[in-house]
């Protein structure tokens, strides 16, 4: 549990007072995430405009990602969870590079419904963006650290049986 907190505490620390004002981080995060919103948008049959951080269906209102809406702190927060929690290193790196690639696969998602969801409810966007992590990110935390759970118990049954 100290660890936990000790790595919580390190990475707002860190997010706050470093990444979040020099903002390169997260400007790669909102620029690929619209990237990949576009192209999933596309794959589908919509007609996408972006540029940078810039994302809308053709003749709608367009959505900006800005720093800290993201998923950057968010990936911090599982990432320490992921790191805190015991287990074997082996799997908890397995979990942090999959559990950030899913994340960032359900950042694109995220996205592109912002995308559709402005062009077709745009007076709905505050509750359909105060909504959005309960709907596309912590399903995919939930998972993940319940997964981490999982194999950190076996790892503790494996270590009692061989002792």
């Amino acid at each position: 549990m100290i660890t936990a907190l000790a790595i919580f505490i390190v990475w707002q620390l860190i997010y706050d007072i470093y990444l979040l004002p020099d903002g390169r981080l997260d400007k790669f995060l909102s620029i690929s995430g619209v990237n990949a919103a576009s192209k999933i948008l596309s794959f589908i049959g919509f007609s996408i405009e972006s540029h940078g951080r810039i994302i809308s269906c053709v003749g709608a209102r367009p959505v900006e990602i800005n720093n800290g809406c993201n998923g950057l702190q968010l990936f911090g927060m599982f990432i320490g969870f992921i790191l805190s929690y015991p287990g074997s290193w082996k799997n908890r790196f397995i979990l942090t590079i999959t559990g950030s690639i899913t994340l960032f696969i359900a950042n694109g998602l995220r996205i592109s419904f912002f995308a559709v969801f402005n062009a077709y409810y745009p007076k709905y966007w505050n509750l359909a963006h105060e909504s959005s992590s309960y709907i596309f990110f912590y399903p995919v935390v939930l998972i993940f650290w319940y997964i981490c759970t999982q194999i950190s118990n076996e790892d503790s049954l494996l270590n009692e049986l061989q002792t």
